[in-house]
């Protein structure tokens, strides 16, 4: 789910505002997408990223919801909307329990 996000933020819809609302300029965002797709062909399920880059992921997760909705995400992504808004739930359960707000 978190590469899909990555890549239909980057090379899928348009996102108005994207560095405002993904938090980071789109080169970087897109430097994100290739480690998670590297990881991927690796088969290795765990990627390292800062708090910086887990605002990303989370953003765009969320953007990526919300932008395409339950019928076009399983369509894109091969994931369904229920799984997609568990995996960003726990992103921001992370998010919480390594920076409170």
């Amino acid at each position: 789910m978190i590469r899909s996000a990555l890549g239909e933020v980057c090379y899928g819809f348009s996102v108005l505002d994207f560095e405002r609302r993904l938090r980071g300029p789109q080169q970087l965002v897109r430097d994100l997408f290739e480690r998670f797709d590297r990881h991927l062909e690796q088969m290795d399920a765990r990627v390292r990223v800062s708090m910086h880059e887990l605002d990303i992921v989370t953003n765009a997760v969320r953007e990526t919801l919300d932008e395409l909705g339950p019928e076009e995400l399983s369509t894109r992504t091969g994931v369904s909307f229920d799984l997609g808004k568990e995996v960003l739930a726990k992103l921001v359960r992370q998010r919480k329990e390594v920076r409170p707000s």
